[in-house]
């Protein structure tokens, strides 16, 4: 997206040097969670995994663990 600014439906205003770090967190999520579910099915243990390595954003851990179980162990 060409954008100067991103008006999210909460938090503060951003910019491109955020959605940059979104995307690249997101990608990193991504990598890190296929490759985890493929060696286990506990969300709480991937999800602790996860936090080890994702960059910090204090107010989205408490989402990683849904996110697994949503995403990356959703029923097949």
């Amino acid at each position: 997206m060409d954008v100067d600014r991103i008006v999210p439906c909460h938090g503060p205003l951003s910019g491109k040097k955020d959605l940059r770090e979104m995307k690249e967190y997101l990608a990193l999520f991504d990598s890190k969670a296929k490759d985890l579910a493929k060696k286990s099915q506990d969300a709480d243990a991937i999800a602790e995994q996860l936090l080890k390595v994702l960059p910090r954003r204090s107010m989205a851990d408490w989402m990683v663990g849904y996110n697994v179980k949503c995403r990356y162990l959703g029923k097949k």
